[in-house]
């Protein structure tokens, strides 16, 4: 059937009918969410096994999805986000307003150029230890301005029981902390 409405179309007609398909696959979609990309790294002042061990698996879990703020994510309670699969296109009326952003998170590692159409964001993660049994990790966030890195919000402590509950457990509960700091 292809071969048939082809051979009837002219050269030059045919010619702009791809391009016009071409020009609508590459057409951003307005409605589109936009993609906060947060590239983030860990201040370890402990240095120890269970510190390594942790930032270890909070890393894995930050990289997992890309986060949103719905209706949904804030009536079903705590941490508030909703994650969808990493990249998958997400409508701004999916979202509560006043977000219109996806958050998505990256080691500093992966960031190599700034800006480049996207929404660049450094978030610092710092974990400390208080009397051997409490960790508090503080989060900054900055944004790339005018070709240097300017504070974003405030700084936000949160302190984390090591014996409170199971080492997974509590490693989820920070994981979830920390990406839920990224829309604050």
């Amino acid at each position: 059937m292809l071969t048939t409405i082809f051979s009837r179309l002219s050269f030059p007609r045919l010619t702009i009918i791809i391009f016009l398909a071409l020009l609508g696959c590459n057409k951003e979609d307005p409605n589109a969410a936009g993609v906060k990309h947060f590239y983030f790294e860990f201040v370890d002042t402990i240095e120890s096994d269970y510190s390594l061990e942790l930032l270890d698996a909070v890393a894995k879990i930050l990289v997992e999805s890309d986060y949103l703020i719905s209706e949904e994510s804030a009536e079903a309670g705590w941490p508030f986000y909703g994650s969808v699969k990493r990249g998958k296109k997400v409508l701004k009326t999916d979202m509560m307003p006043p977000h219109t952003n996806v958050n998505r998170l990256s080691p500093i590692a992966n960031l190599k150029t700034y800006n480049q159409g996207e929404h660049t964001m450094k978030a610092v993660f710092t974990i400390r230890i208080v009397e051997n049994q409490r960790i508090i990790i503080t989060k900054e966030s900055f944004e790339w301005v005018d070709d240097s890195w300017r504070q974003f919000s405030k700084k936000l402590d949160s302190e984390f029981d090591m014996n409170a509950e199971s080492k997974n457990d509590l490693f989820n509960r920070i994981a979830k902390t920390l990406i839920r700091y990224t829309f604050k």
